[in-house]
């Protein structure tokens, strides 16, 4: 009894974790979850299985978002990874049991909303401690268990009870030959406990899930975990071999949605290649190999949630998304850092430009300045990048120190993978007598959005001559006596291809220059 006590005045105190009107979100606001709205990608995963967790907590916690969370992946693992249908296991709130459960949606009276036909609905009256008066708000209930098989033709829906949660992973675990087992939670977390919420006030802790998890004998394991605090369950599923391990947060801070998770709502975006939103394209395969991985998905999601940015890292809802895994021995350690960044203007200080994954740098280095770029993964010196007037460049793989000491095979070699083979050592600088790469001009950005800058070598401050054509030949710009540098703006002409040729010290050098 007096466990019950006290995990019911956990849940109660600790279940202000994304419990507010911002995050409980609303039905079908975006158009995947409309059956067919993914386009079936190659890829099949026929003796893959997964189970998808959505704990509900209590019925006014459990919050549309979970729904849409759930639904979306269950969909991408059908339409866009070949999953089985009869491999997916739901386990949702009180499963079939209709009535018991709700899903519902918080807003004012006054608001217009977008909501299921079969929602009911009730009126209340609550304290606005902001605006401190009472407002009255509108909440919208539906059957979630019986929304998601209505809509996604799911027949078996598990009640998220711990009795349920270890039928389901024990009828995995009998099964042999898994290829990957797929494992997606949603739900309130607990700072305290660092247990994940499931139904009728009851919790489901971090040991009990990875030894669930952990039992299952597969090639590959993808956990991939949305709730508050999620970051503290890679300590426990990390041990074993071939899997990766995603969190939308770290182990001390909260989680955050809306009709989505804020971190998973790109995540999925990266990997199916389009922007739920806008449904544009999304370029995430950042090693070019044609494969957008669950780590370069990661780094995407890391960049382009509004909540974990950099630039909110000072925010009381600040997310720290954690990512580790097996296959090879890269970290994102650096929480607070970019993923990735792209140098294009010039850098005339003395400075360190770092990035957590991948830094392209297609800028120009110039007046003397010292410049270290350092990266945890790959360094990209593309096309345009150029070190000038006495300037000193190099660059540097960094490690975490502790992930050092946790695991020392994991380490990389400190190779710095460069694109273009632009540099051949660690430190460059314009009097090098080797390959030198101020011996022709330079172009910055390129490619470019119109403004851009072409640079001479320092031995050529004084008489050199640029002439732009398009492809067909035709004249579009032309200068001459120009002296070290020239700054030019072709804002107003048509994007595509045009051909720079400069002259300098007698030398004809050409080059492509692409507008977009």
């Amino acid at each position: 009894m007096r466990n019950n006590i006290f995990a019911f005045l956990t849940i109660l105190i600790s279940s202000v974790c994304q419990f507010s009107a911002y995050s409980q979100g609303t039905f079908d606001e975006y158009g995947f979850l409309n059956n067919g709205a993914y386009v079936k990608s190659g890829k099949s995963s026929p003796n893959s299985y997964a189970v998808i967790l959505n704990g509900g907590c209590r019925k006014n916690c459990n919050y549309s978002q979970y729904w849409n969370n759930c639904a979306q992946t269950y969909q991408f693992l059908t339409q866009v990874y070949g999953f089985n249908k009869d491999h997916i296991y739901t386990i949702i709130a009180d499963g079939m049991d209709k009535g018991g459960e709700t899903v519902i949606y918080k807003d004012t009276v006054t608001k217009a909303i977008r909501h299921d036909s079969k929602l009911t609905w009730e009126t209340q009256m609550e304290w606005n401690k902001d605006a401190k008066k009472y407002e009255e708000y509108r909440y919208y209930y539906a059957d979630g268990s019986q929304l998601f098989r209505n809509r996604l033709g799911v027949n078996r829906i598990y009640t998220a009870v711990l009795d349920s949660i270890e039928y389901v992973f024990n009828r995995i675990k009998n099964t042999k030959n898994i290829d990957e087992l797929f494992v997606f939670v949603t739900d309130h977390g607990y700072e305290g406990s660092k247990d994940i919420a499931i139904w009728n006030g009851t919790v489901l802790s971090h040991t009990k899930f990875a030894k669930m998890v952990n039992n299952v004998q597969s090639s590959k394991k993808t956990i991939l975990l949305a709730q508050c605090f999620s970051g503290s369950f890679i300590e426990h599923l990390k041990e074993f071999d071939n899997r990766t391990i995603c969190t939308a947060t770290s182990a001390d801070s909260s989680s955050w949605g809306s009709n989505l998770s804020c971190f998973f709502r790109p995540f999925y975006s990266a990997l199916y290649g389009k922007d739920f939103d806008t449904n544009s394209k999304i370029d995430a395969d950042y090693d070019k190999n044609g494969v957008v991985s669950y780590e370069e998905a990661f780094v995407y999601a890391k960049d382009n949630d509004g909540n974990s940015k950099p630039t909110a890292k000072n925010e009381t809802w600040y997310e720290v998304p954690r990512y580790w895994t097996s296959e090879s021995g890269y970290r994102f350690c650096r929480p607070d850092d970019w993923g990735v960044r792209n140098l294009t203007d010039p850098i005339t200080q003395s400075k360190t430009e770092e990035a957590m994954y991948l830094l392209n740098a297609s800028n120009v280095i110039k007046n003397k300045a010292k410049v270290t770029y350092s990266c945890g993964k790959t360094i990209r010196l593309k096309k345009g990048f150029h070190v000038i007037n006495g300037s000193k460049f190099k660059t540097e793989i960094f490690d975490c120190e502790k992930e050092k000491q946790e695991n020392e095979a994991e380490l990389r070699l400190g190779q710095i993978p460069i694109v273009d083979d632009l540099l051949t050592g660690e430190e460059f600088e314009d009097e090098s007598s080797d390959k030198d790469s101020n011996s022709v001009p330079g172009i910055a950005p390129n490619p470019t959005t119109g403004e851009f800058t072409i640079y001479f070598s320092k031995e050529s401050e004084e008489g050199n001559t640029v002439v732009i054509t398009d492809i067909t030949g035709k004249l579009i710009y032309s200068a001459e006596e120009i002296g070290s540098e020239i700054n030019i703006n072709l804002r107003d002409k048509a994007k595509g291809v045009y051909i720079v040729k400069t002259i300098s010290n007698g030398n004809v050098h050409t080059e492509k220059l692409i507008l977009k």
